[in-house]
This record gives C-alpha cells, structure tokens and sequence, in this order.
C-alpha cells in the first residue's frame, strides 16, 4: 500500500463525507442538490454548496461542445481560454491580478474531486515542481485550492510544444540542433533527478518551444528560443521513501515513450534511466522530423551521423544498464558530437584507440618507429 507523505495529511472524516456527498451528488444529477447536502451542519453544508458548483464548473469543460471561460476566476486568477488538455488536467491561460501577469492554470480531471488518491497525486505535482529551479523547467508559482478544485498556477510559455513544432515542419530538423534541442532538455531532466524527481512521462508535447527573433536558427523556417522547457510532471515520481503514490502493477505513461522496465509497472524498477529512454525517443523524434511515429528510430538512425546514431542507440538499449547512467552523461556525449569530438557511445577503432594517447608524446612515437621498424628487419 502507498505511504502517505508527512506533509500529505490523511483524509479526515468531514472530508471523507464531503467526498462521499460529492460522488452521489455526481452520479445523481444537479436535480438532487438539496438532498447532497441534507444533514450536514452549516459549516460543511455550505463548503459542500461552494464544492458542487466547483464541480459543476469544472465538468462542463471536459463536454466537447466546452462554453468559454472568460471571465471566470480560479482562486484569485481570471480565466482567459483554454490552452490544451491531457490525461491529468486542463490547462488554462489566466491573468494574475495581484502581479499583474499571465500564467498558466492547471486544474485536474474532474475525477479527482471525488478521489482523494488522484487529488494527492495532482497536489504532489506541483510539490514536485515547487522544488526546482532551472531555466529548462516550467516554474510553479502557486499550489492553491478553490472549495475541492486544487490548482497548480505555473509560468505561461507563449509558442509551441515540440510535437506542434515537429507537425508544422516540411523537413526534419537538422542533427545539430536535434542534439542542441535534446542535451538541453537532459540538463533540465538531470536537475529533476539530482532534487529526486523523476518525471516519467516525458515526451514531445510536454517539452515546451518559446519561438523569438534571434533565437536558433535551423535553415527551415522556425526560430528557436534555447532552452527548452519541460513541462508536465503529473506523473513524477519522488525518488524518496514513502513519497510514491504509484502502485506495482500501474502503467504509466505515453506507450511509445515508456522504457522497457517501466512497462512492467514494478516501481521498485524505475530509476533515472527511464528519463533518459525517453530522452532518445525525443531524439529519435526530432532526427526522423516526426513525432510518435512507428518507424521513426529507423529512420533516424539512418539519417544520423554515425556518433549520433551511437548516442541514439545507447539511450534505447533495452536494459537500462546498458543506456546512459545519468542524464547528464547523455547531454555530455551529445555535446562531444556537437564540439565534433567522437562520442563515447561510439567507440574509435583499435588503431585510432592506440594511436589518440601517443600522437601528444615524442617520445612514445620514437619508440613506436624503432619497434616498427624491428619488427620489419625481422620479418623481411
């Protein structure tokens, strides 16, 4: 069973007859209001009043036909429009009247408003990223709760996700900013995992692109804004005792992107390296100049230049003792190929290997010419 966090504290009865209340409340219909909240004293009547309309609210933007949401405010923020939506939330475009700024709200699914396993985990999210500070990650400003809605206020990136970038494109982009893209994202990874956060679900659409004059220029159209910023941490994992909220036996996950040992669901399996299979998918994406498509490790092997090809290689080797041991690691030979040097995925030949130590020393080459020319006395 998972262990509840200290600073995650267990449900207490009230809340569980709220939740209990909001749960026969969804399943019978706004016509059964009044006896949702039939029984309970003044104060919890009302907290359950603000907690169905909130409920009400959030439900009717995940319906296709959602209404608008300007005007509408989450704790103090004002809602402009929707930006996108996933498996674990909606995110919002929203102005901060306090600093006068816009930002990003991250509400969860309306599920978790009835469940108190999903509103620790999207709570746990924004924990998460509290504790970070890098410029390749998407900072949280706020971690706040309206009645049982929690919320997760962040920075606001204008541009495009990698995979929106990716669709946009007439042609791949080329290897060189492939791996510029890829090590800056595994600098950002690598802050995670060095703060015990293990993102878990990292894949195009969760690496965000600010698009700005002057920024890194590919010959294909776009201009790029360096770093990166990695955004999504709704599956993190805290890589701490009794701080997981995933059971053994739970996938989770973009299919494509998940690494083999995390297929099995065995949490006590997943570790830094399944970040990094995930960071070769990515590569493997932007080399073939797509994203999530079947064959594209293929043909971006094909494409690469050998180093790079190497560096793709060892990133998805199935056993993760094979693969990079860090992040980190993957962003130092990424940065090897792009200095031109060889990279230690790709191993020089036998010669070069000899050869590489002595050509700096005098000496050993002198000795090298006499033992040659013996050696041709000898046979001769």
């Amino acid at each position: 069973m998972p262990v509840t966090p200290p600073d995650e504290p267990r449900e207490t009865e009230s809340e569980r007859r709220l939740a209990e209340r909001l749960a026969a409340f969804d399943e019978a219909g706004e016509g059964q209001r009044q006896e949702a909240v039939a029984g309970l004293d003044p104060k919890e009547s009302d907290r359950l009043e603000r907690a169905l309309d909130l409920a009400s609210w959030l439900r009717q933007f995940w319906r296709p036909e959602a209404p608008s949401v300007a005007g509408t405010r989450v704790g103090r923020f004002e809602l402009v429009k929707e930006l996108g939506r996933g498996g674990h939330g909606v995110v919002f475009l929203a102005y901060d009247p306090v600093l006068k700024r816009q930002v990003a709200i991250k509400v969860p699914r309306p599920e978790a408003i009835d469940s108190p396993d999903l509103r620790r985990r999207f709570l746990r999210e924004g924990r998460a990223v509290a504790r970070l500070d890098h410029p390749g990650i998407v900072p949280v400003f706020e971690l706040g709760e309206a009645g049982p809605v929690c919320y997760i206020a962040s920075a606001y990136v204008a541009g495009r996700n990698l995979a929106e970038w990716l669709a946009g494109r007439t042609t791949p982009p080329e290897p060189v900013l492939a791996a510029r893209l890829v090590a800056a994202v595994a600098d950002a990874v690598y802050h995670a995992h060095v703060r015990g956060v293990l993102h878990r679900d990292l894949k195009p659409s969760n690496v965000l692109l600010e698009m700005a004059e002057g920024g890194e220029h590919d010959g294909g159209g776009s201009d790029v804004s360096l770093p990166p910023r990695v955004a999504d941490f709704g599956l993190a994992k805290l890589i701490a005792p009794g701080r997981d909220t995933t059971t053994i036996g739970a996938l989770v996950g973009t299919p494509r992107y998940i690494a083999p040992e995390q297929l099995t669901g065995d949490r006590r399996a997943v570790g830094p390296q399944v970040d990094v299979y995930s960071l070769g998918v990515i590569l493997a994406d932007l080399l073939a100049g797509r994203a999530e498509g079947e064959d594209a490790v293929e043909s971006a092997i094909a494409r690469a230049p050998a180093d790079l090809a190497a560096v793709l290689r060892k990133s998805l080797e199935p056993d993760p003792r094979d693969r990079y041991p860090s992040a980190a690691d993957l962003a130092a030979d990424l940065r090897r190929f792009l200095d031109g040097k060889p990279t230690r995925a790709r191993r020089p030949p036998m010669w070069q290997r000899v050869w590489d130590p002595l050509r700096h020393h005098s000496a050993a080459l002198v000795v090298l010419g006499v033992c040659a020319a013996c050696a041709i006395l000898i046979l001769g």
